[in-house]
């Protein structure tokens, strides 16, 4: 999915991903970059996706539960305990107000729907 978020006193954004799992989700995704690590990097280090929305976004934890701290120094984006992708933009015009809103909106979306569907596939197992 897609999270439009709009503003005429914030920054505008849009995001897809996991903002605020709860524990057994946020146990299933880490398991599945576990379970596919290559997945994950073929995912976040595609370059149209960090043109689009750069690096993996969220809050990330002060302590790892085990297994996981065996795993992190190979992959630190187990840390994280929200998932997100993000583009933003502090006018909404920049991002919102133009005639190829639908086209721009489809792109973002197609662009983040590879990680979309790698976190949807980590929470039906």
């Amino acid at each position: 999915g897609l999270y439009i978020h709009l503003s005429a006193s914030e920054d505008c954004f849009v995001a897809s991903g996991a903002y605020m799992p709860d524990k057994l989700q946020l146990l299933a995704i880490r398991d599945a970059i576990v379970a596919e690590p290559e997945r994950v990097e073929s995912i976040l280090s595609n370059p149209e996706l960090k043109k689009v929305y750069g690096d993996l976004k969220g809050e990330k934890n002060k302590i790892l539960p085990q297994p996981y701290k065996d795993y992190a120094a190979q992959y630190p984006i187990l840390w994280h305990k929200q998932y997100l992708l993000s583009h933003s933009t502090s006018k909404a015009e920049d991002l919102f107000l133009k005639e190829d809103i639908v086209d721009r909106l489809l792109y973002y979306y197609e662009v983040a729907r590879p990680w979309s569907l790698f976190l949807r596939d980590a929470l039906k197992a």
